[in-house]
C-alpha cells in the first residue's frame, strides 16, 4: 500500500509539473471526444437494430393501417437522425488513443525517473558525486532522446530558473493572494516569442537556431488558432442541436504538439554542432564493435544448437536415457576403476562386471542395467543401478549402485562392497552439474 501511495504521489507531482501543462488538457479534451464518439456509436447501433425490427414487421404486417403506423414511426426516426461517418470517427479515435498512449508512456517514465532521483538524493554515499551523476543523467537523457531543437528549448524553458515566472511576493502562504501567485507560478512560461538564455559565455538558442524556432512558433500559433476554432467540437445536429465530435483532429488538438525527434533537414545546427560531436565522443572502439558482432554471431549459433538439441531431446526415450536425455552423451560408454585385487567396470545401458586385475574379458556379472534415478528431495543426487547379476553362493543376486557427483570428466573414483554381493561405486560426471548442484554448493 505504501508503494502504491508513493507512486500515486509521484504521478500527481509529474502531472502538476510545467511540462505537463499542455498534456493534461489534451487528455481531458480527448476523453470527452472519445466519450462522444462512443455515445454516437451506441445511438447508431440502436438505430440500426430498430430499423431491422421495422423491416421484419413490414414483411409480416401488410395491411394499410399497419403500413401507416410504420410510416409514422419512420417519420419520427427521421426527426432524430444525425450524420454519422464511422470511418472518420474511427480515424479520430485511433489518433487520439495513440497520442494518449504516448503521453501515458511519458508520464510513467517521468514518475519512474522522479523516484530514481529521490533515491539518489537520499543516498548519503552518493552526495559527493551527486552533481556529476545528475549532470550525466541529464546529458544521457538529452542525447538518447534525440529531441528536436524546439522540444529541447521547451524543456529548458520549463526547468531553468531564468525562464520561471518572475513575479514574487513576501506575503504569508496563508494569504489568498499568495496562494493565487503560487498557482500562477506553477504554469509554464510562454514558449513564444522565443526567449534568450545567457549564462557567462553561453547563449541559447544560438543565432543560427532562431529562424527554425520562430518558424515553429508561427506554425504553433496557427495550429492553436485552428484548434480553438474547432474546439467548439465542430457541428450541431440540425434537428436536435446535438453537439457532435469533430471528424478530423489537427496536430494541435487541445493545444498539444507531440515531441519530435531531431530532423536532419530542420535541426541542422543541433545535429551538426551537438549530436554529431556527442556521436564521436561516445562511439565504441572499432575492436569492441567487432567483438560485439562476433558475440552476436556466437549467440545465434548457440540458439541454433540449442534448438537442434531440443529437437533431438524431443525424440529421446526418457525411460531409457533418463530425464531430458541425461545419459544420451555417454550412452555407449564403459568406465572402470581398480580397487584391491579387482577391476570394476560399468557399461551405461549394459552390464556391470568384476574382474581380476589385468583380466581383459570374462569376469563376474554384477548386474544388468536397471536405470537412472534422480532424488525428488535433492535433484543434485543422481544414482545409476545394475541388478540381477550372478547369484552369490547362498546369498542374493549381485547388484551395483553408482552414485554420481558433479565433475568435469566422467570417471569412477572408488568401488566398495559394503554388504555381501552389493557393490557401491562413486563416479564424477558433468551430467550431475545441474542447477540443483549449483544452488546446493552456492555456485
Amino acid at each position: 500500500n505504501n508503494h502504491n501511495n508513493n507512486n500515486s504521489q509521484l504521478l500527481e507531482k509529474v502531472l502538476k509539473s510545467p511540462l505537463s501543462s499542455l498534456r493534461v488538457p489534451f487528455i481531458q479534451q480527448s476523453e470527452s471526444v472519445l466519450h462522444q464518439i462512443q455515445e454516437l456509436e451506441n445511438q447508431q447501433n440502436d438505430k440500426d437494430e430498430k430499423e431491422e425490427e421495422q423491416e421484419d414487421e413490414s414483411k409480416e404486417e401488410l395491411d394499410e393501417a399497419n403500413s401507416d403506423n410504420e410510416q409514422d414511426t419512420n417519420n419520427n426516426d427521421d426527426s432524430s437522425s444525425f450524420s454519422f461517418d464511422p470511418m472518420a470517427y474511427q480515424m479520430v479515435r485511433s489518433k487520439l488513443e495513440k497520442t494518449q498512449g504516448t503521453i501515458q508512456h511519458g508520464v510513467d517514465t517521468a514518475s519512474s525517473a522522479k523516484n530514481l532521483l529521490h533515491s539518489l538524493i537520499a543516498d548519503e554515499s552518493q552526495q559527493n558525486d551527486l552533481d556529476l551523476i545528475l549532470y550525466t543523467l541529464a546529458i544521457d537523457t538529452f542525447y538518447y532522446s534525440k529531441l528536436s531543437t524546439f522540444d529541447l528549448y521547451q524543456i529548458l524553458v520549463g526547468i531553468l530558473p531564468e525562464f520561471e515566472n518572475q513575479e514574487s511576493s513576501s506575503c504569508s502562504s496563508k494569504e489568498q493572494q499568495c496562494l493565487e501567485l503560487e498557482q500562477q507560478q506553477q504554469q509554464p512560461p510562454a514558449l513564444c516569442p522565443i526567449q534568450i538564455l545567457e549564462r557567462s559565455n553561453t547563449i541559447f538558442p544560438t543565432k543560427d537556431m532562431m529562424p527554425m524556432l520562430e518558424d515553429f512558433c508561427t506554425h504553433h500559433k496557427d495550429c492553436l488558432e485552428s484548434s480553438q476554432d474547432n474546439n467548439s467540437h465542430a457541428t450541431n445536429n440540425d434537428d436536435e442541436g446535438v453537439s457532435l465530435p469533430p471528424t478530423d483532429i489537427s496536430d494541435c488538438f487541445g493545444g498539444y504538439i507531440a515531441p519530435q525527434q531531431v530532423s536532419d533537414e530542420k535541426d541542422t545546427i543541433l545535429r551538426t554542432q551537438v549530436y554529431s560531436i556527442m556521436d564521436d565522443s561516445i562511439a565504441l572502439p572499432t575492436n569492441l564493435v567487432e567483438l560485439e558482432t562476433k558475440q552476436n554471431e556466437l549467440n545465434q549459433e548457440k540458439a541454433r544448437l540449442e534448438s537442434e538439441l531440443q529437437t533431438l531431446l524431443g525424440d529421446i526415450d526418457e525411460d531409457k536415457y533418463g530425464p531430458g536425455g541425461l545419459l544420451w552423451s555417454i550412452k555407449d560408454e564403459c568406465y572402470a576403476v581398480d580397487a584391491g585385487k579387482y577391476t570394476y567396470e560399468v557399461c551405461i545401458l549394459g552390464k556391470a562386471t568384476q574382474r581380476d586385475r589385468g583380466q581383459k574379458s570374462g569376469g563376474t556379472n554384477l548386474g544388468q542395467w536397471d536405470g537412472i534415478t534422480i532424488s525428488e528431495d535433492d535433484p543434485s543426487t543422481i544414482e545409476m543401478n545394475w541388478k540381477h547379476g550372478t547369484k552369490c553362493w547362498n546369498g542374493p543376486a549381485r547388484s551395483t549402485q553408482v552414485l554420481i557427483s558433479c565433475g568435469a570428466e566422467t570417471k569412477i573414483l572408488s568401488a566398495d562392497e559394503p554388504q555381501t554381493c552389493t557393490y557401491v561405486l562413486e563416479m564424477e560426471s558433468y551430467i550431475a552439474c545441474n542447477d540443483s548442484y549449483k544452488q546446493k554448493h552456492g555456485l
